[in-house]
């Protein structure tokens, strides 16, 4: 309380940023997986169950999501499972285009080396319908995040927030693991009630 007022950060959509301490280097095979386009200089892998071919760190990302739901959402009675996982690919001069992930809760990237000249953007569409400029952006006002490609950086994020990565400058290609998480088990409250398994 300040001056008699009371600033709410109302319905706040909880990221959570990871720097891993362990050997990430096995992802390189991602490399060698099949791609598909998406979008021009845009590619994801054939496969959205590329974490399967990981145990390792499969784990260690549960593990860390488990950290975070439990200790910043409070969800500990509730089971998460990894629902996809895909590699991506960005050409040089390729960008992936703007969306967000349906039929999932949280979603996350994992990038085992660093990359200069694209990063990923998340974007508040909720705030787009009038353009008022800010004299100074802080944590109330911003309507873009940028997150730069560093090496054994882990970031979750609500699904339903929209991001895009921006336009590959350099001469080298982008690669990174993306992954969704959903609930599983028994969960909700009476009416709302939901059993959700996943293999």
């Amino acid at each position: 309380m300040d001056n008699n007022r009371l600033i709410l950060p109302l319905f706040p959509r909880v990221c959570a940023l990871y720097v891993l301490e362990e050997d990430l280097s096995e992802l390189n095979k991602i490399k060698t997986f099949k791609f598909k386009e998406i979008d021009t200089g845009s590619y994801g892998t054939n496969s959205f169950k590329v974490l399967e071919y990981f145990p390792f760190i499969k784990k260690l990302v549960m593990e860390k999501f488990y950290e975070f739901k439990d200790s910043v959402l409070l969800m500990n009675s509730t089971d998460f499972k990894i629902s996809t996982s895909w590699g991506t690919k960005i050409e040089p001069g390729g960008m992936g285009g703007l969306h967000n992930h349906r039929n999932t809760y949280y979603s996350g990237i994992l990038y085992w080396e660093t990359f200069e000249g694209s990063r990923l953007e998340l974007i508040d569409l909720f705030k787009q319908g009038i353009m008022v400029m800010p004299d100074k952006w802080n944590d109330f006002n911003y309507q873009h995040f940028h997150l730069n490609t560093m090496k054994n950086n882990l970031f979750f994020f609500p699904s339903e927030i929209y991001h895009r990565i921006t336009t590959n400058t350099s001469q080298n290609t982008r690669y990174s693991l993306a992954f969704n998480i959903m609930p599983v088990g028994t969960f909700g409250h009476e009416d709302s009630t939901v059993t959700i398994n996943i293999e």
